[in-house]
Order: C-alpha cells, then sequence, then structure tokens
C-alpha cells in the first residue's frame, strides 16, 4: 500500500506535468491589442468633477470593446446629454464608434437627435459628439426642424450643446413657411435667443415672394422681418434692378418687407437705363424705385 505523502508528492508532480503542457501547448495572441470584448447591456458616463453631476450618458444593446476598453463599436447607442442634472438632448442612432480616451463617439446610420423640450429635431446618416467640442456636428443628409417653423439644410451641421445656435455650412438653405421666408448661402447660422436670428453669409440670396430676389454678400435678418444686407447688395424683380453696397429693409407689421433703402453708391438699371443717386427706395408693393439727391446717368 502506498504510503499517504507517497500519494500526496505524485499528485504534485502529475499536476505540474499537466499544467506545464497546458502552457506548451495553448496558442497565445501574438497581438493583444487584437484581442476584443463583447458586452451586452453597455454603459459609460462622464461626470463633472466641480460638482459631481453627470454630464452624459452613453448607452447601448450591445458593444465590442479592446482589451483595455479605450475604443468600442456600439450597437443600438443612445447618448443624453446633461446641464446641471438637467437632460438637454438625447442621440439615437443604430450603431457608433467611440474613442474614449479622446471623449469621442462618431453615431451612423438613421441618427435622431432630440432635444428634452421638443424643440429641436435632427433627422441625419452621421453624428459627431465630442466631450471638448461646445457643439454637435452633423453631415451626410441631414435636416433640423424646430417649434418655431425654421426648416435648416446643408451640406454640415452644428448644434450648439446650449441648443441656442444652429449654424448650415455649404449649400445652405433656412425656410420658415410661416413667413415666407426663403433664404440660402454658403453659410447659415440661427441663434434662436438674438433680436436678429438669422445670419447668411457669402453667396446669400433672400427670397421676397414669388418675383423678387435679393443678393448680397451677407444678409442678416431681424425677428420682427427686418433686414440689413451689406457687399455687392442687388435687389432683381421682373421691372427693375437695384444695386448698392449696404441695404436695409424696413417691414410691414406682418413682418413682410415693407421699403428697401440703397445706400453707398446706390443705382437702378430700368429699360436699359442705369440711374445713380445719393439715395434709392425701393417700394415692395408698387414695384416702384425713388432715386433721391444728385441723381445722374451713368
Amino acid at each position: 500500500m502506498l504510503s499517504p505523502l507517497f500519494v500526496g508528492i505524485l499528485f504534485f508532480v502529475v499536476s505540474a506535468m499537466s499544467a506545464f503542457n497546458t502552457i506548451q501547448t495553448t496558442e497565445m495572441p501574438k497581438d493583444f491589442d487584437s484581442i476584443s470584448l463583447n458586452i451586452t447591456d453597455y454603459q459609460i458616463q462622464q461626470i463633472d468633477q466641480k460638482n459631481n453631476s453627470v454630464k452624459w450618458v452613453l448607452k447601448a444593446e450591445a458593444a465590442e470593446t479592446s482589451d483595455d476598453e479605450s475604443k468600442a463599436k456600439i450597437t443600438k447607442p443612445q447618448i443624453k446629454f446633461f446641464n446641471a442634472w438637467v437632460e438637454k438632448f438625447a442621440i439615437d442612432g443604430d450603431w457608433a464608434d467611440l474613442d474614449k480616451v479622446n471623449q469621442e463617439i462618431v453615431i451612423m446610420d438613421n441618427v435622431i437627435l432630440e432635444t428634452s423640450d421638443k424643440s429641436i429635431k435632427i433627422l441625419t446618416n452621421k453624428m459627431f459628439f465630442s466631450e471638448a467640442n461646445p457643439f454637435v456636428e452633423f453631415s451626410e443628409t441631414w435636416q433640423v426642424t424646430n417649434d418655431k417653423g425654421y426648416v435648416i439644410k446643408g451640406l454640415k451641421g452644428k448644434l450648439s450643446k446650449s441648443r441656442d445656435i444652429i449654424i448650415s455650412e455649404g449649400n445652405a438653405s433656412l425656410t420658415k413657411v410661416a413667413d415666407k421666408l426663403k433664404i440660402t448661402a454658403d453659410e447659415i447660422t440661427l441663434e434662436l435667443k438674438s433680436s436678429t436670428p438669422v445670419k447668411a453669409r457669402s453667396n446669400s440670396i433672400l427670397h421676397i415672394g414669388d418675383d423678387k430676389k435679393l443678393y448680397a454678400n451677407s444678409i442678416d435678418i431681424q425677428a420682427n422681418g427686418g433686414v440689413k444686407a451689406n457687399g455687392a447688395v442687388k435687389v432683381v424683380t421682373d421691372a427693375i434692378e437695384c444695386y448698392s453696397a449696404n441695404m436695409i429693409i424696413i417691414p410691414k407689421a406682418n413682418k413682410k418687407p415693407q421699403t428697401a433703402i440703397f445706400t453707398c453708391n446706390p443705382y437702378v438699371i430700368q429699360d436699359g437705363n442705369k440711374l445713380f443717386a445719393e439715395k434709392i427706395n425701393y417700394d415692395f408693393d408698387t414695384g416702384e424705385a425713388h432715386l433721391i439727391g444728385s441723381v445722374h446717368s451713368g
């Protein structure tokens, strides 16, 4: 009969040989960075260190992450952004790429951003959220609508995290059906809390009714319907063309244009004739231009 001591020693030797054989025969990955973790009910959040409040939360059905979880490909993500514990907006999409180190998330396909007060809704196929960026950026066939009746489109767009500034860049357009407003430009900024909410820059065109257009380098539209235009200003109608460096439009009570005042080397072209003046007043109702001071042909 084997003694208990001998049995114990024999068991230890056999176990050690088995472990050694396992180490020798197990194939270890050559690139440890290629290791990924599949996680269901994925969630991370960012805390404001100043007041210990939640800044944003990312939830998802599933995520495939790197071994250190610094990067992740996420399925059905939802991002909620907060300010002083109050939710400001939520972003949903089909999937996303997360860079946890830089606190950056790219959300893609069927992306919807909606503010918590339901005032703004953005539909797009690509959205960029970053901890350091004061704006949420979006591209690829997007459209913004809001409760004020504005509809905004363009190649690239931005929404401030404070929810009060929307910027459209590249083939930008803004419409508001209730005010019969339509404006296009290379860049349009909508500042919802400003007394001058609409600012168009570069190749700006304001459509005034069906038969009148205002062209300028920059066009600012005030909340009361007033307009300021600067740089290569031109108003074109079926009967007349008015030109100047600067122009303002005085609106009616219903925000429709009443009178355009052209200053800084203004002139008109009518029936092939060019007439200069110190100031030109154009009446939108009658379609007549009144030339004031030192009128002469050129």
